[in-house]
């Protein structure tokens, strides 16, 4: 059985960064499994971790595929694309992206 894949993705983003820019790009984040039907879920939204190891990251997404082929099909969509552009120029200073299997073959492995 393959293992779902989860793709995390953090962003410190800039200084004075427009509010109205930051709605829009969760607006995005949020309309990918509609778009892009390979992301099976989503959730995107500010830290609100209280936690010194927070350590400056403002923002995130976490999506979850039923595999790394359908993590590959979403990052040469066009809707990723536009998300990228979109996250571009001004938006973060520093961005991080890490994937992890999630399930049953994860799991198995940990007893």
């Amino acid at each position: 059985m393959t293992a779902r894949l989860c793709h995390v993705v953090v962003y410190r983003l800039v200084e004075n960064l427009d509010p109205d820019r930051l709605t829009q790009v969760e607006a995005q984040f949020e309309a990918l499994p509609g778009e892009i039907p390979e992301v099976l879920g989503i959730e995107a939204g500010r830290n609100v971790s209280p936690s010194r190891l927070a350590r400056g990251w403002d923002f995130g997404a976490v999506m979850t595929f039923t595999g790394a082929a359908e993590r590959d099909r979403f990052l040469s969509h066009p809707a990723h694309d536009r998300l990228t552009e979109a996250t571009a120029n001004g938006f973060f200073r520093e961005a991080m992206v890490f994937d992890l299997p999630i399930g049953s073959a994860v799991l198995s492995g940990m007893r």
